[in-house]
């Protein structure tokens, strides 16, 4: 059993047919056991991406319900946007040039693994399909696995 962080380009391939999709449904069922981790603001991020990947109608609001059912049924533990995750995330965006909220998820992972640490559980696996964003996580001593390595 592992921890999985799943940024917002991670996780819309749950919900969405595209390179990648098989695998991360696979990581996030149930059955494979893993604790899967986001940062509050995927809740937003997930949406917004569906919106944006422009399914048929039909589609769009089963993947919405879909998302939102997980997020319910605490199915993902979240990251909350406290002030330590938003003072590392903009020491990320300085360091790194990072995008706002790609600095975001990549704080709220380091929080993550902080908070793991404390459990004595192992450091998640970093999971985007932003190249950028997995080169940073590499830098930052995450193990990542891009879901666009999985077709």
């Amino acid at each position: 059993m592992a921890t999985y962080f799943l940024d917002t380009s991670g996780l819309v391939k749950r919900y969405v047919q595209e390179t990648g999709s098989g695998w991360v449904r696979g990581i996030t069922d149930r059955g494979a056991g893993h604790h899967l981790v986001l940062a509050r603001i995927t809740e937003v991020e997930v949406v917004s991406a569906l919106v944006r990947h422009q399914p048929p109608p039909a589609n769009l609001a089963l993947a919405v319900a879909a998302f939102q059912t997980d997020c319910r049924r605490r199915r993902f533990r979240f990251i909350a946007l406290r002030r330590a995750v938003v003072f590392q995330a903009a020491r990320l965006s300085s360091t790194y040039r990072l995008r706002s909220y790609d600095a975001v998820q990549l704080a709220a992972a380091m929080q993550t693994r902080t908070q793991n640490a404390g459990r004595g559980m192992a450091a998640p696996i970093f999971v985007s399909a932003d190249h950028d964003l997995n080169t940073t996580a590499t830098a930052e001593g995450f193990m990542v696995d891009d879901p666009n390595h999985h077709p």
